[in-house]
């Protein structure tokens, strides 16, 4: 018999709570162990109850975020997060990724989806909505067209301006060539 995920629900909302409940409790390899509506009985919860993972919200009153961020920090035993919430901001997704979430899924998946994404990050996986990730992936790659250049790739690029060939180039800017053909493509 292989061992049950020990899981935890910190949500604001009742009845969210209880139909999480309902649905993780109906599963044979996840055991609830612990339910709470606030970011003091996630603290709680974590101390007294021991999960593998908890699902939370960003909300809790303002602060789910940064109380998981917080519990990452001082956990004794690694715990897992799976932020499933209402929220579609990138601010609240990137902030969940940076305090260490393994999950980010909206409310409205649905309940095989949710096992599935528990079943991913309990296996080492990480996991965003896909709407949600490719809305990530699309401001991170706007970021990275955006991002300033370096000194140096100012410097090649100003030379480059003045019509010097390449092998001039090399020369100028003590750039081995091939390195310089990649640079000079990849930006």
């Amino acid at each position: 018999m292989s061992l049950k995920v020990r899981v935890g629900i910190v949500d604001t909302h009742p009845i969210f709570r209880i139909g999480l409940e309902h649905i993780l409790r109906q599963q044979p390899d996840v055991d609830v162990v612990g339910v709470g509506a606030s970011a003091a009985d996630l603290i709680a919860l974590v101390e007294n109850c021991n999960p593998d993972l908890i699902f939370l919200d960003t909300d809790l009153n303002g602060d789910g975020i940064k109380a998981a961020a917080d519990v990452k920090q001082s956990a004794l035993k690694p715990v897992r997060f799976i932020f499933l919430t209402a929220s579609e901001r990138h601010e609240d997704v990137t902030a969940a990724l940076r305090a260490g979430a393994s999950g980010y899924i909206l409310k409205a998946v649905s309940p095989e989806t949710l096992m599935q994404t528990l079943r991913l990050i309990i296996g080492g996986e990480t996991y965003v909505t896909p709407q949600l990730a490719n809305r990530l992936l699309k401001n991170v790659a706007q970021n990275a067209l955006t991002e300033p250049l370096s000194l140096r790739e100012s410097q090649i690029l100003s030379e480059l301006t003045c019509g010097h060939t390449n092998k001039a180039l090399q020369e100028l800017v003590w750039v081995i060539l091939p390195d310089f053909r990649v640079a000079a493509t990849c930006r």
